[in-house]
């Protein structure tokens, strides 16, 4: 079986052509890959309340995806409506039988979800009963993932994880030990301009270990910086 295992999305329509250009990437990517299972590693909302048209859009395509493949999507922080850890979500209205919406955490078939939680404990306590053979999916950084120093990043280790997991959240790409970051599959603001995207697909056998392919993501959204000079000459 072929996954898909995609970063944060970001959907959001306040530049004219960039939520069109988001969703067409996404398409694009299932369309060359052909899955039969899909996973979204949370943050698929730019905002907690997004907006009606992103909604729309986005259903209309987990609408086409839905027919192809099985759809998980995991709750990020970006998705949740407050930071009460709750569980509430405007992704629920996606919910039905082959788009799996994970609020909290939870093992299906052997994957094991663990969506965002402002308080850490929580993903701890879960991360500890993870089988070592298993596969996780997140939406959570840990300590050291966010800068080069670590200072105040999180309160996980990197001894925490106990399985193979694949993180959201962060929005650049990294390996360390058994956990990768995947990092977003496009540049969502500035900061990210020349960064390179990817995605990771999971060749499941009947027999033997799980394949992983990270593939590199050249086309979609990118944002650029450039100086005033350059910028005034390509307007002339």
């Amino acid at each position: 079986m072929r996954t898909l295992v995609i970063g944060d999305l970001h959907l959001d329509d306040k530049v004219e052509g960039y939520l069109d250009s988001q969703l067409d990437t996404i398409a694009s990517i299932l369309y060359l890959n052909e899955p039969e299972e899909v996973i979204f590693l949370g943050d698929v909302f730019m905002h907690r309340s997004p907006s009606p048209r992103v909604l729309s859009r986005f259903k209309s395509y987990l609408n086409l995806w839905k027919d192809q493949c099985t759809i998980h999507i995991l709750r990020g922080n970006h998705d949740s409506a407050n930071k009460s850890d709750d569980g509430l979500t405007a992704l629920d209205v996606y919910a039905e039988n082959r788009i799996k919406i994970w609020r909290h955490s939870e093992n299906y078939e052997g994957k094991h979800f663990i969506p965002h939680y402002e308080n850490e404990n929580t993903i701890r306590a879960y991360l500890s009963r993870c089988p070592k053979d298993a596969k996780a999916f997140g939406h959570f950084g840990y300590l050291g993932s966010l800068n080069s120093v670590g200072d105040a990043d999180s309160t996980l280790s990197i001894s925490d994880f106990k399985c193979k997991t694949y993180l959201g959240h962060i929005h650049n790409f990294k390996q360390n030990g058994l956990v990768t970051i995947l990092g977003t599959p496009y540049s969502t603001n500035y900061g990210e301009a020349g960064t390179q995207g990817y995605y990771l697909v999971l060749h499941e056998q009947a027999v033997g270990p799980v394949r992983e392919e990270f593939k590199e993501i050249r086309f979609g959204p990118r944002h650029a910086v450039t100086s005033l000079e350059e910028a005034n000459d390509s307007a002339k």
